[in-house]
């Protein structure tokens, strides 16, 4: 019996041998493309508005080579797709923790817009991609949710001025705008509560119910965002922590 087992030795001792080289090769692998995709959003942050953004821009940022970006992606349309399918549904994953606390369309629509306001606060750079993708991401979860709740307000009277359609287009238009006017720092987090107010008496709720419903949204978000929300940074209600 122990000349039988002895040969098995090795084998066992070689496989996990084997298993090691993979898990680093596989990580090396993860690290690379992340640093490829963070290279692609810096970069592509600052060339908007300004002139195109080629490979060259990418890999000089990520010190790699051209061939090792080809490993990862076949264009750089393609790179810049998966970034921002990336942090799309990273801020959808961490968002609806505190998102689907509420189930009033009216305070679901507010929370929805104050997270994506808030985290531009703490992330210009974030925030200045995304507020440049998002016509091209209305597919994601948390965009999905706050067209139901779109829906909901106007078959409850809540949202009375505007249609399905007119009613989404302003909330997302306005979405990027605000955070475009965030990244550029000439606004204080009080913005949040002003422009969400403004949003709620575009859609036709009630000025004071529209006042009260923006502050109760960000003072919520505030309470929740540093314990459940892993993007979350300094103090939004300290004037001195906003960047």
């Amino acid at each position: 019996m122990d000349q039988t087992a002895t040969p098995s030795q090795p084998a066992c001792g070689a496989k996990s041998k084997e298993d090691h080289r993979t898990t680093f090769a596989r990580r090396k692998r993860e690290r690379t493309k992340a640093i490829l995709l963070d290279s692609v959003m810096a970069v592509y942050v600052k060339r908007v508005n300004s002139i195109q953004l080629v490979i060259d821009d990418v890999i000089v940022h990520a010190g790699v080579s051209r061939g090792t970006f080809y490993k990862y992606f076949s264009s750089l349309d393609e790179a810049i797709v998966q970034i921002s399918s990336k942090t799309s549904g990273e801020m959808v994953d961490s968002s609806l923790s505190v998102y689907d606390q509420f189930e009033d369309p009216l305070y679901r629509t507010g929370t929805g817009l104050q997270l994506y306001l808030a985290r531009a606060f703490f992330d210009h750079e974030w925030g200045t991609f995304h507020a440049y993708m998002a016509l091209q991401d209305t597919g994601n979860r948390l965009v999905q949710l706050m067209e139901g709740d779109i829906r909901q307000g106007i078959k409850t009277g809540i949202f009375s001025s505007a249609d399905q359609t007119s009613a989404l287009d302003l909330l997302i238009g306005t979405k990027i705008e605000a955070i475009k006017r965030i990244c550029s720092g000439s606004v204080g987090s009080d913005y949040i509560v002003q422009i969400t107010e403004a949003v709620f008496r575009g859609l036709g709720v009630p000025p004071q119910l529209a006042h009260e419903a923006a502050r109760k949204c960000f003072d919520f978000v505030v309470a929740e965002g540093p314990e459940k929300l892993r993007w979350w940074g300094w103090s939004l209600t300290n004037p001195e922590g906003v960047g």
